[in-house]
């Protein structure tokens, strides 16, 4: 019954899916392009909700960013992944850690009010992802649109950002890096939006507006926002051409909003944390010496690139060198690529490896697929390159949108299961504390009990108790099952 349960949504949510298209494309070919962006968008919105709905927190690194979030009220207004400690605990060990700002706190405040609004469930972790990633599909269009002012391509670059499994995996917290990176790329893209806006509506406003999203970035995941500046200066020199008095003062506003913006909240972060927040930024740079969660070899990126937008990337990377061959003074591809080369080169020298930490070249890489493609069917007209561009832009994405979609998941299933065990965390309060639970991040998430993946001393356990707290072992890590000491 519940696989069947299970078939029937999952057929219900693959035709609606495709129903969506196929009105976004017969609204495109009637020039209805504001409808046609608007079944796109949907498609984003619903394959996103449809991730997010697993009841259950990720292993990584969802779990930490969800309890330090929670753990924000009074009097720590701050995130705290261990609010205090209760037995002996290694110190040296990431997730065990009191404050947690290996991030600026920007995200953990917007989780926090997700929580507030949604209740402490694993749909309200996803909900600020799931929302801007799917704003960014309207975001994208224009910004392509700005740069272009071609409808196809900027309708082909919001369809590849709405269907990307990548970024719908991402959005509902199942990969690493998960919402930080989401947030990271939604706020650069944004900011990238006024800069090329600007190129054809020259104003003060714009590059005021660029700074706030870049120093919205920064509070998220600090030094890659710093990219931004260099495509504003690329924009303002090469595309828009202005005289180097013009860039010179555009740069300078930029900044000085920029630092208006973090230094205080910088600092202030740093107050807070008791001066840890700055010990993290060494943290930071050690990724780039040693090998923490993952580590590759120098083509890590360009290999997962591949899987991560499509085997036919490397045809148009290359489609796109053919085309600056014969079309030298076009800037704008030049912006595209060096927007895709530049991370993932700096991000190739680094020993730590994450198939996140790129995502900020994302937005290029639907924006050059929709330019390249363009051109294509502009200059060869025939049955083959339009073969090729249904490939390449339709059945390839569409693919890995299925496979990471996962439509037939059994939620039913999951559901029960996890009802199963909040009832098991019914029996927890704040003086309750849990020793060998594989779960405990997420245990502490869903209860107001502490919890620890390893054991205690009988000592430490006979004081707790005689100080009044109940101390629980789990038992069964499967079927969470837990007794008291």
């Amino acid at each position: 019954m519940l696989k069947n349960s299970a078939l029937l949504s999952g057929i219900s949510l693959l035709v609606l899916l495709s129903s969506i298209l196929y009105v976004a494309y017969k609204c495109y070919l009637r020039d209805k392009h504001a409808l046609s962006l608007l079944m796109v968008f949907l498609f984003g919105l619903i394959s996103r909700i449809f991730v997010s709905l697993f009841p259950n927190l990720h292993s990584w690194d969802e779990r930490f960013h969800a309890l330090s979030a929670k753990n924000i009220s009074a009097p720590h207004y701050f995130p705290y992944l261990y609010k205090s400690h209760f037995i002996n605990w290694n110190n040296k060990d990431w997730m065990l850690e009191t404050v947690w700002i290996h991030k600026p706190p920007l995200l953990s405040y917007l989780l926090k009010l997700s929580m507030l609004l949604l209740g402490n469930t694993a749909f309200a972790v996803r909900f600020p992802s799931l929302l801007i990633s799917s704003f960014l599909i309207i975001v994208l269009y224009y910004l392509a649109f700005e740069l272009f002012g071609n409808r196809f391509i900027a309708i082909i670059s919001a369809f590849l950002l709405a269907v990307n499994g990548f970024i719908i995996e991402l959005s509902g917290g199942l990969l690493p890096t998960d919402h930080f990176d989401i947030f990271l790329m939604c706020f650069c893209t944004i900011a990238v939006y006024f800069l090329v806006r600007n190129i054809n509506q020259r104003k003060l406003s714009n590059y005021i507006l660029a700074a706030v999203f870049i120093a919205l970035a920064f509070s998220v995941k600090l030094f890659t926002s710093f990219f931004v500046f260099y495509l504003l200066l690329f924009i303002d020199v090469f595309v828009s051409k202005l005289s180097l008095k013009e860039v010179v003062k555009n740069f300078s506003i930029t900044c000085f909003v920029f630092l208006l913006i973090v230094v205080p909240t910088t600092y202030l972060t740093q107050l807070h944390s008791n001066g840890t927040f700055f010990s993290s930024f060494y943290q930071l740079l050690e990724h780039a010496t040693k090998v923490y969660d993952q580590g590759g070899p120098w083509y890590f990126y360009l290999n997962k690139i591949r899987i991560n937008y499509g085997e036919g990337i490397y045809v148009y990377l290359i489609l796109s060198i053919v085309f600056l061959y014969y079309n030298r003074k076009e800037p704008k591809v030049v912006l595209l690529i060096t927007w895709i080369a530049i991370p993932i080169a700096i991000f190739s020298m680094s020993e730590t490896k994450m198939p996140g930490y790129i995502l900020i070249t994302a937005p290029a890489f639907f924006i050059l697929y929709g330019f390249i493609s363009s051109w294509i069917l502009q200059n060869y007209r025939s049955k083959y390159a339009q073969w090729f561009i249904i490939i390449t832009i339709f059945v390839m994405p569409l693919r890995y949108t299925i496979e990471r979609l996962k439509p037939f998941t059994n939620y039913i299933q999951m559901y029960q299961d996890h009802k199963i065990y909040l009832s098991k965390l019914r029996a927890l309060d704040s003086k309750s504390i849990v020793l060998n639970d594989s779960r405990s991040i997420e245990t502490m998430y869903f209860s107001n009990a502490t919890s620890y993946n390893y054991q205690a001393t009988g000592n430490e356990i006979d004081s707790l108790q005689r100080i009044g707290y109940k101390v629980f072992k789990v038992l069964d890590q499967g079927a969470y099952t837990i007794e008291p000491y």
